[in-house]
């Protein structure tokens, strides 16, 4: 996950813009942007927030992928995505319960997305390098 904050720090520095210029263009506050440089990861949210800011897709955002492309300007739906994510369990012929032991991903995960919790910038990196799937095609395919 380093190699977000080293592109975030890119994507601020090309700008030019002070992180107050970027927070009251973004949406995203200067202090949560200056721990991003940090290496701490941001929510979702605020991921697809500078995603759509920067104009670049999630994957690269987080370094995934080396094509910048285009932000998506679609919204999270959190059924879309879990249904894709039984979809690629069951494509893939394992359960929730043996890629999480397999992937270190918690077991209780799709409980607290089923109730309403978003995925972490983590766990949706975890799904999405071990299903071989884009960021983009997870969040909003």
């Amino acid at each position: 996950m380093e190699k977000f904050s080293e592109i975030l720090k890119d994507f601020v520095l090309e700008s030019g813009k002070s992180l107050r210029q970027i927070e009251k263009e973004s949406g995203v506050a200067s202090s949560q942007i200056s721990r991003y440089l940090k290496n701490t990861i941001p929510s979702l949210e605020i991921a697809i927030k500078l995603s759509q800011y920067f104009n670049c897709t999630l994957d690269y955002l987080f370094g995934l992928s080396d094509m910048q492309g285009q932000a998506s300007t679609e919204q999270f739906n959190l059924t879309r995505f879990i249904n894709k994510y039984e979809k690629l369990l069951d494509d893939n012929n394992i359960t929730h319960w043996a890629f999480s032991k397999k992937y270190n991903l918690s077991e209780s995960c799709l409980r607290h997305w089923r109730n309403g919790e978003y995925p972490s910038i983590s766990s949706l990196i975890l799904i999405s390098v071990n299903l071989n799937i884009t960021l983009v095609e997870l969040v909003f395919g």
